[in-house]
């Protein structure tokens, strides 16, 4: 049970970082730098999800 509430609160994370992006791209290059360390973050949160839910 701790996991699904871990992933959910992973996951809201990433849509809130998502959205954060698309503020970032309306203001140009600096969306680049942001869009890759959402990438980044969003694929490790994906990651743990897994390793938690398979453990």
């Amino acid at each position: 049970m701790k996991a699904i509430s871990e992933n959910k609160e992973i996951s809201e994370e990433a849509i809130l970082e998502f959205e954060e992006l698309e503020i970032a791209e309306e203001l140009g290059t600096a969306g680049n730098n942001v869009l890759s360390v959402i990438a980044d973050s969003v694929t490790l949160g994906s990651i743990m999800g897994m390793y938690i839910t398979l453990t």
